[in-house]
């Protein structure tokens, strides 16, 4: 594609996958009490900032050309993880040690592997059925599914780092 349309891309990320989960998650955090709420507004501020310093040095290592690797957790499954913890209406404590979590994640040096093959298609499948339980189930059955399939690839990644 152009240039144009690459940049266009990456502010339409921007949005997507770090702005909206962020006012998702403060707009849910301005409901907690006092002193939690403006914790939760800095919790918000700081995944969107992780979110852009992520996309940008996604653009910065494929505008140098060749292959590259994902470094980082990626902004759409850490979108998920947003939508996931907002799902789950948890306490302020937990929700925000998530939230700061992931935003640390994404800025993160490790190597994230590319989903392709059998994994991309399962992660590709897991998105289209979790859509549709959002509508369909009760709000924390696709919340809480989503982090524990998140928890799983954590284990099976860092199970197969190991060997």
């Amino acid at each position: 594609g152009s240039r144009l349309g690459e940049h266009l891309e990456v502010m339409s990320d921007v949005v997507t996958f770090g702005l909206a989960p962020a006012v998702l998650f403060t707009v849910e955090g301005a409901s907690y009490d006092s002193p939690w709420d403006a914790l939760a507004l800095a919790a918000g501020a700081a995944y969107i900032v992780a979110a852009l310093l992520r996309l940008a040095r996604y653009v910065v290592a494929s505008s140098e050309g060749g292959d590259h690797e994902l470094v980082g957790f990626p902004t759409p499954p850490a979108a998920m993880a947003m939508v996931a913890i907002v799902g789950l209406d948890a306490d302020p404590a937990p929700a925000l040690a998530l939230v700061v979590t992931v935003s640390v994640l994404m800025i993160g040096t490790f190597r994230f592997p590319v989903m392709s093959g059998f994994v991309g298609r399962f992660i590709g499948t897991w998105f289209v059925l979790s859509f549709i339980a959002i509508f369909t189930l009760p709000h924390w059955v696709p919340a809480a599914a989503t982090l524990i399939m998140f928890a799983a690839a954590f284990v099976l990644l860092r199970q197969r780092r190991l060997t």
